[in-house]
């Protein structure tokens, strides 16, 4: 009967003692709790007798559940036989299955908090980008907002707001592209020459003249500011050793998309583009009052000067 006898002792083994061996874990991480205590204590001190010191208690056990029981389990019976050795067996399997089933748990325990800590780390960065984006939304709305004032220190301040938002936002193709777009449509909309309101063609008394051409250099400030602010906007033709690195370390990580110029039938004074990359560049119509510089420029797209006017120096060598 030793094949019925193993039969019989795995399989109780085998359910008692994969679920005894998880209690004895998830005990493990309470030792406060008495129950736990008095149940590992149990378990130890039953390893620790020797088994001939409990031959006769099993004898007399078994003998006794053969006439009050059942004779199925008594002496002489496969089950019997079985149930003695399930006894024996069994603390050895739960100290051993401890380990194996504390080491499971802690682990799927691990992993839930690691997911735990993840998904907050991802809401976190969510609610940062979310906050983040909202405070360039209103800076954007602001610096649009002074852009449209009447006084030309307004207009500058909100040129500057512009700008330097879109400087911040270099890795949003999107949002620094729409900066440019709003410093363009001021450059476009507002000339030098009518940025003073209507220049008086008759003969005006000597302080409204004075006024006006004061006016007029106020304004021409704030077109001066812009032209010296939007060149800033876009990348260099040639990185410096510190991006050369960065992406040669990082190989995925892709440049920024060259945003776009459009300043067509412009009046620009002063502008610098040298060792600027631009995308599509559209100067058709435009005067180029001062010094034009576009020294080492890199045109990704289409450039267009059709019709343009340059009333002083202009500089183009090693453009692309």
């Amino acid at each position: 009967h030793a094949f019925e006898v193993l039969i019989q002792l795995g399989a109780v083994l085998a359910i008692l003692g994969v679920y005894a061996g998880r209690i004895v874990a998830l005990f493990r991480g309470a030792p406060r709790d008495p129950e736990a205590r008095r149940f590992i204590l149990a378990v130890l001190l039953i390893q620790m007798l020797p088994a001939e010191g409990l031959f006769i208690a099993q004898y007399r056990l078994v003998k006794s559940l053969g006439e009050n029981v059942s004779p199925v389990i008594g002496l002489n019976s496969v089950l019997g036989l079985s149930l003695i050795y399930t006894a024996a067996v069994i603390p050895f399997t739960i100290w051993m299955l401890r380990g194996f089933v504390g080491i499971v748990i802690t682990g799927v325990v691990a992993y839930h908090r690691q997911r735990i800590a993840q998904q907050q780390t991802e809401q976190d960065r969510d609610r940062l980008g979310l906050d983040r984006r909202t405070r360039q939304h209103e800076r954007f709305a602001k610096g649009s907002e002074m852009m449209a004032a009447d006084a030309p220190e307004m207009r500058i301040a909100g040129l500057n707001v512009i700008a330097a938002l879109g400087a911040e936002v270099a890795a949003d193709d999107e949002l620094r592209q729409t900066c440019i777009n709003l410093i363009c449509a001021y450059l476009r909309k507002n000339s030098p020459a009518d940025q003073g309101g209507p220049v008086h063609t008759r003969r005006t008394a000597r302080s409204q003249r004075a006024q006006d051409l004061q006016s007029i250099t106020r304004y021409r400030a704030v077109t001066e500011e812009a032209c010296r602010l939007l060149p800033t906007l876009f990348g260099t033709a040639h990185p410096t050793p510190s991006a050369h690195r960065r992406f040669y370390r990082h190989p995925t990580i892709t440049p920024p998309v060259t945003p776009d110029l459009d300043l067509r039938n412009t009046t620009l004074q002063d502008i610098n583009f040298t060792n600027r990359v631009i995308g599509t560049a559209r100067f058709d119509g435009a005067t180029f009052t001062g010094t034009a510089l576009f020294g080492k420029a890199t045109f990704t797209g289409n450039a267009g000067f059709d019709g343009a006017t340059f009333t002083s120096d202009a500089w183009f060598d090693r453009a692309t």
